[in-house]
């Protein structure tokens, strides 16, 4: 008995201060450049560990030793979890840990999830013969969600979606009459593509619909009672995004062109057809959580000639 608890007791005095450093939650670096190396997270990570590993060399040959799920360790993409210290479980024995814990660990869901809320300014100007009616379509309150599906880790070609609904308070300015708006529905999905060779850099395509009202302009100028239309339009769309990195933050910048392809409206023949732009840029001021501005023009012909020029700007988030 003596001989078991004199090896009981050097086996802690060997353990015991590797289970005292490890007893906490495993440092997760998540890489918020759209790619990077492993040297490059080791030198943003080594300050934090210096004292064990003075030299970085050593530090990346155990950020290796850490992640054995990363494959290029030259392209490492935007989101991927690296372990920046020692990953695994005080009570498992470091020669059994890397094939128990990467066993163990489940597998990551490859999309990702975000949602926005922005607040915009609308002018919709409209010709009607000689006359030119301009109205307000304020959103105090947009709500939107989205998602993103990249088909393989590379993160080449992924698929991209978002709904947005915004409540809309609206005004005529040439009657100065408060109107009662029904709110506007937009839904996209798009294919995106990202250049290997520069991967800041992506163009895609895809279809946008939107639900939004209009006024009976044609019909106000011979007296008629202010009342809305609802419009439903598809668009085809392309455009292309690109990633700036100024301060060790991305910001992102979108641009897009989309031409109608269809367009109804619940008064028969008050339907709008024609094209839009949009200019969008977003910057992610912590991991999780980005600021984000809009500029967005209509140019449709119907009932009358519309322009819609929006302007808005507010927050997003990712939820992994």
């Amino acid at each position: 008995m003596r001989v078991l608890k004199s090896l009981i007791f050097y086996f802690l005095l060997i353990q015991g201060p590797n289970v005292l450093a490890f007893d906490s939650e495993p440092l997760i670096y998540e890489v918020e450049a759209n790619e990077t190396s492993l040297e490059e997270v080791a030198r943003i990570n080594h300050d934090g560990i210096k004292n064990r590993y003075p030299k970085i060399e050593d530090y990346i040959e155990k950020l290796k030793e850490w992640n054995p799920h990363l494959k290029n360790l030259n392209k490492i993409f935007m989101g991927t979890e690296v372990y920046v210290d020692y990953p695994y479980s005080p009570n498992t024995g470091h020669a059994w840990a890397p094939k128990i814990f990467w066993a163990a660990r489940p597998t990551q869901p490859r999309y990702s999830l975000f949602g926005f809320m922005t607040t915009s300014a609308g002018t919709f100007t409209e010709k009607v013969s000689t006359v030119t009616v301009t109205s307000k379509q304020n959103s105090p309150i947009t709500v939107g969600f989205g998602g993103n599906y990249p088909f393989d880790d590379a993160r080449i070609w992924s698929l991209n979606s978002s709904f947005y609904i915004s409540y809309l308070t609206g005004q005529t300015t040439n009657r100065a009459e408060e109107v009662s708006i029904d709110p506007e529905v937009g839904l996209n999905l798009y294919l995106q593509y990202a250049f290997p060779g520069n991967p800041l850099y992506s163009i895609y395509s895809g279809v946008d619909v939107e639900r939004f009202s209009t006024f009976n302009t044609d019909d106000l100028i011979t007296g008629a009672s202010i009342d809305t239309r609802t419009q439903l339009l598809s668009f085809a769309t392309v455009g292309f995004n690109k990633i700036f990195m100024p301060f060790g933050k991305p910001f992102l910048f979108k641009a897009s062109y989309s031409f109608g392809v269809s367009g109804s409206s619940d008064a028969s023949g008050k339907e709008f057809t024609g094209d839009k732009y949009m200019l969008y840029l977003s910057y992610k001021i912590f991991s999780q959580v980005m600021i984000h501005a809009l500029f967005k023009h209509h140019s449709l012909s119907g009932p009358t000639e519309l322009a819609i020029t929006r302007y808005g700007a507010g927050i997003g988030w990712s939820f992994r």
